[in-house]
């Protein structure tokens, strides 16, 4: 197989590709089945049940009360 050939070749493949992809978008977003997600499922995967942001923000407060510490000696 010549360079061209396999030029030609791979854009056919990763057009096809694409053009499954897009139909399977296109299909799940006009589907009328809508996911759906109970407060208590999402209640017991969240970490501490509430907004993972929070626990972020407390892990790093932690983490500068520590570094503070023991830069000042404590």
């Amino acid at each position: 197989m010549n360079k061209r050939n396999f030029i030609i070749t791979t854009g056919a493949v990763l057009a096809f590709i694409m053009l499954a992809t897009c139909y399977a978008a296109v299909t799940a977003l006009r589907s009328d089945d809508v996911p759906s997600v109970t407060e208590e499922y999402r209640q017991s995967t969240l970490p501490g049940g509430g907004n993972p942001f929070l626990q972020i923000r407390d892990d790093f407060a932690e983490i500068f009360q520590i570094i503070g510490s023991r830069m000042s000696g404590q």
